[in-house]
């Protein structure tokens, strides 16, 4: 049987501009626009911030990480059971996100979350997938939630090393908590050269080197780092570089 997978979309010409927030969510989160040689991705935020700032994915939720299957569930069915942890899980939270199977019986399974009720925690909470189980579930899976990569964004913390989820990109305006926008992840943008730093052309940068400011960025001096893309005009410490995103 084929996947319904979610609603995933490429679109040509949005009618929310990538200029443009908005209360209402006029495409599924992760929609891909592109936009000559810039990439966007349809994004939530999760606590308002500001223009050129590198954003991340939510922080993950200790307590919906590996819970107990709290219901068997056959295959061919679609809801899923996990007995969740003391946190609360609030309204659409996870809607298409992920629910994983990371051990035991159905281990290595993903399906992608349609919907949801909220939950106070420490409580059973049933998950309806877009697709039917294809192995059965039984009370020893363990089961994994993880929120859609573009559900919740926020600002990368300001310490070296301090990302605490996946950057997903840059937004081009200043943005208001629990609206929507287009998230650039490719192309030239415009994003903030942290305080202490100075860019120059041809630079790797990364929000991981620096110390100063959240969301900026510096110049890449490990490995390790988590680069953001290159640098295309220069900028002292406290401006706005031009940067070509490489998050897609």
């Amino acid at each position: 049987m084929p996947s319904k997978g979610g609603a995933f979309q490429t679109i040509k010409t949005p009618t929310q501009s990538v200029y443009e927030e908005s209360v209402i969510q006029h495409y599924p989160l992760g929609t891909l626009f592109q936009l000559g040689e810039r990439w966007f991705r349809y994004a939530n935020c999760g606590a308002g911030f500001g223009q050129g700032l590198v954003l991340q994915s939510s922080v993950v939720v200790g307590d919906h990480q590996q819970r107990v299957n709290a219901v068997v569930a056959p295959v061919d069915t679609n809801i899923v059971t996990p007995a969740i942890g003391a946190t609360a899980v609030t309204a659409h939270q996870y809607v298409d996100g992920w629910c994983t199977i990371p051990k035991v019986t159905g281990l290595g399974a993903c399906y992608k979350i349609k919907s949801h009720a909220t939950n106070a925690g420490s409580l059973n909470f049933p998950i309806t997938l877009y697709d039917d189980l294809w192995e059965a579930l039984d009370a020893t899976s363990e089961v994994t939630l993880t929120t859609n990569a573009f559900r919740g964004t926020i600002v990368v913390p300001a310490a070296a090393n301090a990302q605490t989820a996946r950057v997903v990109g840059v937004a081009l305006l200043d943005v208001t908590t629990d609206y929507f926008y287009w998230c650039q992840t490719k192309g030239p943008a415009p994003v903030l050269c942290d305080t202490g730093e100075t860019l120059i052309v041809g630079d790797e940068c990364s929000p991981q080197t620096t110390t100063e400011v959240a969301g900026a960025v510096g110049v890449v001096t490990s490995l390790l780092s988590n680069v953001v893309g290159r640098v295309m005009a220069v900028a002292p410490a406290a401006e706005y570089a031009l940067v070509h995103l490489d998050l897609d």
